[in-house]
């Protein structure tokens, strides 16, 4: 059977949740990841509520995008952490993970969120430039 993931919450305000491996653990272990953070001010439902104190962080594998942990740090974490909870026990990568739809706005928009921060991050150099270029000279 294989090893489960065990997520883990604390139910202060705002609520600290993580699963999986944390970054300095990884960074102790000597195993090569990468880190994404998007902060609460980018999560609509957040933001409704008045509630922007908190963010989501992912850490992936290597240069791939396999999650290896997750903390999330805001009201209703404990409920978020349970995606990124679901993908790394599946061994589902980010971008798997965020092409679940979610009623709209939640805060599980953070997923989304640091897929985004994910993907922006693949981007060469060259395509940003031209993407820069397309929306300045609005051809979208």
């Amino acid at each position: 059977m294989a090893r489960r993931v065990l997520p883990a919450v604390v139910y202060t305000d705002p609520e600290v949740a993580q699963v999986g491996l944390t970054g300095p653990e990884l960074a102790a272990r000597g195993v090569r990841h990468r880190s994404f953070t998007v902060g609460l001010e980018h999560c609509d439902r957040a933001r409704i509520e008045g509630e922007i104190r908190g963010f989501a962080r992912v850490h992936l594998a290597g240069r791939g995008d396999r999650i290896l942990g997750a903390t999330v740090v805001c009201r209703q974490a404990g409920e978020v952490i349970a995606q990124l909870g679901l993908a790394t026990q599946m061994g589902l990568g980010l971008s798997a993970a965020a092409t679940t739809v979610y009623a709209y706005p939640t805060r599980n928009e953070l997923v989304s969120g640091l897929a985004d921060a994910y993907n922006f991050a693949r981007v060469t150099p060259g395509v940003r430039r031209l993407a820069k270029l397309w929306f300045r000279w609005g051809l979208w």
